[in-house]
């Protein structure tokens, strides 16, 4: 299996997402990870995946001449199959703290983060650019959001060991 790894980035207002909104439950600058790999008997039984590994970090902060927050998603996927090794993609989402929703410029997709009641983070992908678009002359590539394939996500709490390993966005 091949790798990709995803950066993309959720910009947010000053108020949180939503009572079971991922930002809510963090405090300042401290970033929480999220993650979940599928085996290849999974991935044999639903053949409209793409994604094998995906892992999210959060982290909310605010600048001292600032009187606004920052809420951050990092999300890194590993996608199945020879010709995407060694990819890497970034994009930036901005997030609506009324229904968990977070978007891409340019109409270039979006997602909805929440937590479930065990705490884990469900990203139910609405379909969304992870390289080019916004006017790149280069090929744009989306992961669609296939019911049964790539299109939502439950994802485990990760120890925070694993947050300080991933590269800081601030």
């Amino acid at each position: 299996m091949k790798h990709i790894i995803i950066g993309i980035t959720l910009l947010a207002s000053q108020t949180s997402l939503a009572t079971d909104g991922v930002f809510s439950k963090l405090n300042l600058n401290e970033p929480a990870c999220y993650g979940r790999e599928y085996g290849a008997d999974y991935l044999k039984s639903h053949d409209k995946q793409t994604v094998q590994k995906i892992q999210s970090k959060f982290v909310r902060s605010k600048r001292t001449d600032s009187k606004y927050e920052t809420r951050i998603m990092e999300v890194e996927v590993t996608l199945k199959g020879k010709k995407h090794e060694f990819k890497n993609y970034r994009g930036f989402f901005l997030c609506n703290e009324e229904d968990n929703y977070c978007g891409i410029e340019c109409d270039g997709g979006r997602v909805q983060v929440s937590l479930n009641k065990s705490g884990n983070l469900i990203l139910e992908n609405k379909g969304f650019v992870i390289e080019g678009g916004c006017g790149n002359e280069e090929k744009t590539l989306f992961l669609e959001a296939l019911a049964g394939g790539d299109d939502k996500f439950e994802m485990v709490p990760l120890p925070k060991a694993f947050c300080q390993r991933t590269s800081e966005l601030n």
